[in-house]
């Protein structure tokens, strides 16, 4: 139900790297997400096995929920 495109194309890119079942391994981060709390999502993504194993595609992703947080900051 999301429509941000920062969101769709950082969660397109997980998807296409983990599969649609990665909420499932990554529950924390994924709960997160679903409180639209970016920063801690950014943060428990960063902690994860998968930073550990292609460290550069989840900076990617970090790097977009930061800027959804920084986006929803208000002015």
């Amino acid at each position: 139900g999301e429509s941000n495109p920062i969101l769709v194309n950082a969660l397109a890119s997980v998807c296409f790297q983990m599969g649609m079942a990665w909420p499932s391994i990554f529950k924390t981060t994924w709960k997160l997400l679903l409180a639209h709390d970016w920063n801690n999502a950014a943060m428990a993504a960063g902690e994860s096995l998968w930073a550990r194993q292609t460290p550069a595609r989840v900076d990617d992703f970090k790097q977009a929920l930061y800027a959804l947080a920084d986006a929803e900051k208000p002015a």
